[in-house]
């Protein structure tokens, strides 16, 4: 996820500091706007640890299991 953030922002970057034809800007903010539906498409898919981008994003966040049983912490309901 962290490049698909760099992307835009290499993106936003490219359409300020290069001289760009029309075409060419055109292309780019088509690209831009790939990413944005790329990042809203994958904003509900879990990562690998199991919370979704969006939960994270949230403050919504469940404690792993793999640390609970480890260190004796209760685990949620």
């Amino acid at each position: 996820m962290p490049l698909v953030l760099e992307a835009n922002g290499n993106l936003t970057r490219m359409l300020e500091l290069v001289a760009l034809g029309e075409e060419e800007r055109k292309l780019v903010e088509q690209g831009m706007a790939l990413n944005q539906l790329l990042l809203s498409r994958l904003a509900d898919e879990p990562t690998p640890a199991g919370p979704t981008p969006r939960e994270l994003h949230s403050g919504k966040r469940k404690p792993l299991s793999v640390l609970t049983e480890t260190v004796g912490l209760v685990k949620p309901d």
